[in-house]
């Protein structure tokens, strides 16, 4: 990942995802609102207008999910002529229409973007634990493939910074949860420690998927850049936005 900056706001992206036309995306560290002036500058304004305003994004066109660690994916289609902007419910989204753009929030769960380049369709996922053994990010890539018609070498997948296995101990009780749903959980669990990321990586390439990138960054180790709720119970959230420019 490389270190972005737009208007003084400073944020991570890929350079291989920014390379795609028309797109954009960025994921926020615990630095952006520093960048950004601090809560006074913010005002009556949440982060995500922000964010979208110094990017040079319309933050009128902006929607978000109500996140609640589940497998339910959202599709936005033909939004063009009318402006879906209230909340949705689930973890997964998928955006089938240039000029609208979503973001997610995560601090330690996995953030991932998936991009069909040609057919100019995004999903944005969040992907904790439960999200994962429940297979959102399957489903949520499996619905983009759907939707375009793309074929799976076609995408373009970016993981962001999560908690890594070096810091992921886990209950026997969500290795159990994963063996429920049928995941071969000696793949990546490792004397109790969880690989999300890995986890993720494999269930794509099962579908074929082989373009995927991944920072390795683990959360937990660098409080310096992120937001960890596992090491600070915070109720602080680090920002994944991504869609394409009209």
């Amino acid at each position: 990942m490389l270190a972005r900056n737009s208007k003084g706001f400073s944020y991570l992206a890929y350079e291989a995802l920014d390379a795609i036309p028309g797109f954009v995306h960025a994921f926020t560290t615990r630095q952006t609102e520093l960048c950004l002036g601090g809560a006074q500058r913010l005002g009556p304004r949440s982060p995500c207008e922000v964010f979208l305003e110094a990017l040079e994004l319309p933050d009128h066109r902006l929607i978000l999910l109500q996140q609640e660690h589940s497998d339910r994916v959202v599709v936005i289609k033909n939004s063009a002529g009318g402006p879906p902007v209230e909340n949705r419910r689930g973890d997964a989204i998928v955006l089938t229409t240039p000029g609208w753009h979503s973001a997610i929030c995560t601090a330690d769960c996995l953030p991932v973007v998936a991009v069909a380049p040609r057919h100019r369709v995004v999903s944005l996922i969040h992907a904790g634990w439960r999200g994962s053994c429940k297979r959102v990010v399957s489903k949520a890539v499996s619905r983009l493939l759907q939707l375009t018609g793309a074929a799976p070498e076609d995408l373009l997948v970016g993981f962001g910074p999560c908690i890594r296995r070096c810091c992921y101990k886990v209950g026997e009780e969500v290795r159990h949860a994963y063996r429920a749903q049928g995941h071969n959980t000696d793949a990546f669990f490792d004397d109790g420690f969880l690989d999300l990321a890995h986890a993720n990586k494999l269930a794509l390439e099962r579908m074929g998927i082989g373009q995927i990138l991944d920072s390795g960054v683990c959360t937990s180790c660098r409080v310096d850049l992120f937001y960890s709720y596992r090491r600070e119970k915070t109720s602080e959230r680090m920002w994944t936005m991504a869609g394409f420019r009209n």
